[in-house]
């Protein structure tokens, strides 16, 4: 992913929590993730495109109803294949 893909926000239907995605032209999807409250909020976000990689662990999840902790982030990478 380079610096010309388009990013866009993502609604994560909770005011605290801020959700951006880049996506290539080539299949190449990043999510990333910010919760600006000091609870542990859910983004209830739901995109159904595959598995992601949290980019921190290595960890693959379902980009759907994340959990985050308070003042926490994630980056989420769509997995090929």
């Amino acid at each position: 992913m380079d610096a010309e893909c388009p990013f866009r926000t993502l609604e994560t239907w909770d005011s605290s929590v801020l959700g951006m995605v880049r996506q290539d032209g080539r299949g190449g999807k990043l999510i990333g993730l910010f919760n600006f409250s000091g609870e542990r909020r859910i983004a209830w976000i739901d995109e159904k495109d595959g598995m992601y990689g949290d980019m921190v662990t290595g960890d693959l999840m379902e980009a759907s109803g994340v959990s985050l902790p308070g003042y926490g982030f994630l980056w989420m990478k769509r997995q090929c294949g």
